[in-house]
């Protein structure tokens, strides 16, 4: 799993007075509502399993666009949205630029976020992970399956409507330490992929945008830097991942560990920073 902070050029201003923003009469903010956290890359089984394990914690859900680009989101409402859904600093000097500078007269949010579609991008859930990795056989095709685009929406929203409900006699307890979630506590700060050290203005900004959202940290060493999320972990849900893999899969964490990232993004990271 990678990610670089995207941000780049120059930020421009182009926010409008409230009355005459698109967001003034939007009635779901979906932008103020699903904050992209981290960009993931499925190459083996082992990043499919951090991926619907990350699905287990409450908040965060992954979604698939048609580039194949999957993004880890977290579904939580920005500490700056009032009860009423609107931007209470909308135009202040403590909004951040990255939000000062979204253009919401073509929006990707409104049309991405469709509550009535998938089109432009697919939400999943645990259960949905589960239903698309043994539909288009992900593992055992090496994350290379091929479909139509078009296709796959119209049945994961159909199977969002319609999921699967497991049957509970099925279910078998977990026995033994094969699979022994030793992170998987109550409530705790789950940890995403590294990022590049800042290297400009816009960076920052970015960092700001999502510190916006409550519950969200950011974690720095002297060689990564990383968002965590308090959340808390959805036993249900991690129920439904023993149930489905527990046979087939031996895996250690319940959460992306930070010690074990530093581990394998040290000499990147170093080599980042020597160079400079």
């Amino acid at each position: 799993m990678k990610e670089k902070l995207s941000a780049s050029g120059d930020l421009i201003i182009r926010q409008d007075l409230w009355n005459d923003s698109p967001c003034s009469s939007c009635e779901r903010t979906p932008c103020c509502r699903n904050l992209p956290l981290s960009a993931v890359y499925l190459e083996k089984q082992k990043d499919f399993i951090d991926l619907i394990l990350s699905s287990c914690y409450n908040g965060i859900y992954p979604a698939l666009k048609p580039s194949g680009e999957w993004t880890i989101y977290l579904g939580r409402d920005c500490s700056n949205l009032g009860a009423d859904g609107k931007c209470e600093i909308h135009k202040s000097s403590y909004q951040s630029l990255i939000c000062k500078s979204y253009d919401a007269h073509k929006c990707w949010y409104t049309g991405a976020f469709n509550t009535e579609k998938f089109s432009s991008l697919v939400r999943f859930d645990t259960g949905m992970l589960v239903w698309f990795e043994k539909r288009y056989g992900l593992i055992q095709n090496r994350f290379t399956a091929d479909f139509d685009w078009q296709e796959f929406c119209d049945a994961a929203y159909e199977y969002s409507l319609n999921p699967a409900i497991p049957t509970p006699d099925l279910f078998e307890p977990v026995q033994g330490s094969r699979l022994p979630f030793k992170k998987s506590r109550n409530e705790q700060h789950l940890f995403f992929p590294p990022y590049k050290r800042p290297e400009n203005m816009n960076h920052l900004e970015l960092i700001s945008f999502r510190l916006g959202f409550p519950g969200v940290y950011l974690a720095v060493s002297d060689s990564c830097w990383a968002y965590t999320v308090k959340t808390s972990l959805n036993e249900s849900k991690l129920n439904d991942v023993r149930r489905e893999y527990y046979p087939a899969i031996a895996h250690k964490d319940g959460c992306f560990s930070f010690d074990s990232m530093m581990k394998q993004h040290h000499p990147h990271f170093r080599a980042q920073v020597n160079s400079g």
